[in-house]
């Protein structure tokens, strides 16, 4: 008896081991894509809020229920991807700070890198930025241009230890809302933050930046000033 169950557990093991082998025996990602999203006025980067940002959609065609997947953008519009398969894919945008552009349809991602930027209209351009400490006090002055017919709803002046200082992270901000509409009409803008809540002698990250009233939309931001408080 004693023998028949040793016999058995062996089959037992090497069933599962076959199966295991069977399940693993996949080809892992062939494919890399990287790239940016530009403006199409002057091809500047769009920068992004780090995780919240604008996200790029992707669905691997040839199944029969094929699941979204996303990608994010770095802080400066960047983004890359070294895990994904070769094949064809419908690429979009749910969330963003740009005017959406049409779906790419069964867009091929071949092995090896691939390239592809997105050039868009960004909701808002955040130019002529200006951030010093003056004082106790941080003071940004910035010009807000936006660029659809939509409310512009606020603008922001965040703080952060890291260059990803943004609405998502800032140890320290100031808002104001805005609720206004002036296509393609420059405004400027000073925002002040008190310096109390930072340590005296340590460098931080000062980004401003401002959001349209857009369902899904995200803040557009000009890059981030390094600072020592």
């Amino acid at each position: 008896m004693k023998r028949i169950y040793q016999i058995y557990f062996l089959v037992t093991i090497l069933s599962i081991s076959l199966v295991s082998c069977d399940l693993d025996n996949y080809d892992g990602p062939d494919a890399s894509i990287y790239g940016s999203v530009k403006d199409v006025k002057d091809g500047v980067l769009i920068e992004q809020d780090i995780e919240a940002g604008s996200k790029i959609i992707h669905k691997e065609l040839g199944f029969e229920n094929p699941q979204e997947q996303q990608m994010v953008f770095k802080v400066n519009g960047e983004y890359r991807n070294n895990m994904i398969f070769s094949g064809r894919y419908d690429i979009y945008f749910n969330e963003s700070n740009f005017v959406k552009p049409d779906t790419l349809k069964a867009y091929e991602i071949k092995k090896g890198e691939n390239k592809l930027d997105f050039v868009v209209l960004p909701y808002i351009r955040v130019t002529n930025v200006s951030i010093t400490k003056v004082g106790d006090e941080i003071v940004a002055t910035f010009t807000i241009t936006p660029t659809v017919s939509n409310n512009v709803k606020q603008i922001g002046l965040f703080g952060h230890i890291d260059r990803i200082a943004g609405n998502q992270y800032a140890l320290r901000r100031t808002t104001q809302d805005i609720n206004a509409a002036f296509k393609d009409t420059p405004r400027n803008y000073t925002l002040k933050l008190k310096t109390d809540g930072f340590t005296k002698g340590q460098a931080y990250y000062f980004r401003v930046g401002g959001i349209i009233d857009v369902a899904n939309a995200k803040y557009n931001y000009a890059p981030s000033v390094k600072l020592t408080i």
